[in-house]
């Protein structure tokens, strides 16, 4: 189905469908154990609760770890689309530009893992293009080890996209958006009782965005459906569904620049495309769920979500195999094509609630969650010597599109589960114990399939019943401020290779610590934080230098740094989100090349996030609202010859609010046009540009 026409199909399909909600209860403090289905905090709308520290939403002074929060009230503000757009704006977190349609989501060193509405989902962020921000009611951000509900991942940090639910109120939100590079983006969101006594709810959200981009020739498309109804079936049991599909094409997606094939980045413009203009990308995502809160005696909770996910990616293309040659400024191109189809089903099932121990209130999570990832792939991969097409640098047309049968299969089968155990206790009116401990279970296996030669099973990582444990203490100081300090452990099973006596080389395994302050101020409308953290990652795969061609678990890596956050309201109108974060990596135990060196090179050592909003209620400046912010970051190298030094990107926001139904913002992104290099690649590719100087103009109204 052609993207341009799936806005409708999905507005149509959506009206019968559902979506998870708790039992609401805003009450919910240090040891109880209440779970919560809308989390509001009153006098700020850039501050809330966050549930990726555990099942229960809690204040952010109450989890020993540092989060971060983008509600939905700063994604309309700075008119936000995309995971990408989001996630740039959080300290500590760097975005790493695949293409215009995914990219790479980095924390700490490392990935991040992905929670869909606190459900892990394993290996599906970064290289994957996430749902559209239409339906989501804020992004959490865990930065540092997840694992006690996450189970294996890279200890990077956890994004936790908690999707919009239907409110016992009639609501209605809809926009509409223009800007450069012919950008056009229409969105209607509305939400309501769907009968008498408003047992039953619903809401129904749908995006449609066309847009070219700041590079030549490329187009993209999106389109997204979402919809949910919670039906309160009995006093004590709440059923719950929902739907999302998404589609989305690419025409000549960009993907970067090569660079000259003795390493040194190009001096042409912005707007320089290096693909044919015959490349495409699609992605197709159907995501379905179905779920079940039972309130039990006592202030007890059960949550049963089951969730089912296909998402296909397809991509035809070709692209620059090396550099620019100097002596006559040509490069080679090569020619692929591939079609992937991912399935994946998870459940997670958990009991909460508040524990009676030693005259004191406490609270206990237990549960277990499944998730299994199923990975098919044909495809067809024109790259040896002989298939290479040189052309002149600046002529991609001279590339042939081409049409060949599929000559590679693959099956992936990843399957992961976990018990898991989480617990806070409040051991003093001022010292809180929060300590948790997972038992995971990892496995993965692959084999050919048509129409390549079919093979047998190849078995990769197998693990049995690996302990994670986590524990934090957070203290009291007074009643604004609060010192914390968390040891989390990581578990990340490794590829396929292979020990010399033929063994799979064992998880790599380790931790981090972190100390921190966290206060709350101005009634609890501002937070503040302040964070050191060291990570050491043992277990690393390493060249065996006795037996070549196998591998030793030998390898270590340490990750440390430290970071300050504020986020909220400072008065009334006023909104505040900022941080700067400092981080240093290296290789502590690997191969002579490594030894020593930077182990990420594409996150900076020093980065800065600021967004500040004023909203005018008063006198002549009634309705007006002004924001301005700025990312900025050091230098990044991946080579001596290709740097990017360090920049700063301005962004502001100027709007009116006409009545209480009617408003209109105008957003400016790079707006002292700053020319910056978003991503540095090899020679061939991924010398990626960041966009120019833009703007989008939005109009929306409420009801």
């Amino acid at each position: 189905m052609r993207p341009g026409h799936s806005f409708v199909w999905m507005m149509l399909l959506a009206r019968g469908a559902a979506c998870p909600a708790d039992a609401a209860d805003d009450s919910a403090r240090r040891g109880a154990g209440t779970i919560l289905d809308e989390v509001t905090v009153e006098g700020t709308r850039y501050l809330t609760k966050a549930t990726v520290g555990g099942k229960v939403p809690v204040s952010l002074r109450e989890i020993p770890n540092s989060i971060s929060i983008v509600t939905q009230q700063r994604i309309e503000d700075q008119g936000l689309t995309t995971v990408a757009d989001a996630l740039a704006n959080v300290p500590g977190i760097t975005v790493i530009p695949n293409d215009s349609s995914q990219s790479q989501y980095k924390s700490r060193g490392y990935p991040l893992a992905l929670m869909n509405d606190g459900i892990p989902a394993y290996n599906s962020l970064s290289g994957y293009q996430q749902l559209d921000l239409a339906i989501y009611e804020r992004l959490e951000v865990l930065r540092g080890p997840g694992g006690v509900l996450q189970g294996s991942s890279d200890p990077g940090g956890v994004l936790n996209l908690v999707r919009k639910r239907g409110r016992d109120e009639f609501a209605a939100d809809a926009s509409m958006s223009a800007g450069s590079w012919e950008s056009y983006r229409a969105t209607l969101d509305v939400t309501g009782p769907l009968n008498a006594n408003h047992s039953v709810r619903g809401r129904l959200v749908g995006a449609h965005q066309e847009r070219d981009e700041f590079v030549d020739v490329m187009h993209a498309s999106r389109a997204v459906g979402y919809a949910t109804v919670d039906w309160d079936v009995t006093a004590a049991t709440t059923l719950s569904a929902s739907l999302t599909s998404q589609h989305s094409r690419t025409t000549a997606p960009y993907i970067g620049l090569p660079a000259m094939a003795t390493g040194e980045l190009l001096d042409v413009p912005r707007s320089t495309h290096s693909a044919p203009d015959w490349n495409q990308h699609r992605w197709e995502i159907d995501d379905y769920t179905l779920g079940v809160t039972q309130r039990l005696g006592s202030d007890w909770t059960m949550k049963l979500v089951g969730s089912y996910r296909t998402q296909s990616q397809f991509f035809h293309d070709g692209f620059a195999y090396d550099g620019v040659r100097a002596s006559d400024y040509t490069l080679p191109y090569v020619r692929r094509e591939y079609d992937y189809e991912y399935e994946r089903g998870a459940l997670d099932l958990f009991f909460s609630g508040p524990l009676q121990l030693f005259g004191r209130d406490h609270a206990l999570t237990i549960g277990y969650n499944v998730d299994n990832l199923d990975t098919r792939y044909g495809g067809i991969s024109l790259t040896s010597p002989s298939e290479e097409i040189r052309v002149p640098f600046g002529r991609p047309d001279l590339v042939p599109d081409f049409d060949l049968p599929y000559d590679e299969g693959g099956l992936t089968e990843t399957r992961q589960s976990g018990v898991y155990a989480l617990g806070r206790f409040s051991l003093t009116d001022d010292l809180t114990l929060a300590t948790g401990l997972r038992m995971s279970s990892f496995d993965v296996r692959s084999r050919n399939i048509p129409p390549a030669v079919a093979s047998d099973w190849r078995q990769g990582n197998r693990v049995r019943n690996e302990i994670t444990p986590y524990a934090g203490v957070v203290y009291d100081i007074n009643r604004q401020l609060s010192a914390y300090a968390s040891y989390a452990d990581i578990f990340v099973p490794q590829s396929t290779q292979r020990t010399a006596d033929g063994s799979s080389l064992k998880p790599r395994v380790g931790g981090q610590y972190e100390v921190g302050l966290k206060g709350d101020f101005f009634n609890g409308g501002l937070s503040a934080s302040a964070a050191a953290f060291r990570l050491l990652d043992n277990n690393r795969s390493m060249a065996d230098p006795a037996n070549p061609g196998f591998f030793t678990n030998a390898g270590e890596v340490e990750s440390k740094g430290w970071e300050v956050e504020i986020s909220g309201s400072p008065g009334a109108g006023f909104e505040l989100q900022a941080g700067y974060t400092r981080l240093d990596n290296e290789y502590v135990t690997a191969s002579p090349s490594q030894q020593g060196r930077p182990f990420d090179l594409l996150e900076p050592k020093h980065a800065w996030r600021f967004w500040a909003l004023r909203r005018f209620n008063e006198h002549r400046a009634a309705g007006l609202t002004i924001g301005l912010g700025f990312n900025a970051q050091s230098e990044v190298s991946v080579d001596p010859r290709r740097a990017q030094p360090g920049y700063a990107v301005v962004n502001a926001l100027i709007g009116y609010r006409v009545n209480e139904h009617a408003s209109i913002n105008l957003n400016v992104q790079n707006l002292l046009d700053e020319v910056y290099y978003a991503r540095l690649g090899g020679t061939n590719t991924y010398n990626t540009y960041g966009p120019p100087l833009s703007y989008s103009l939005t109009v929306r109204a409420t009801f």
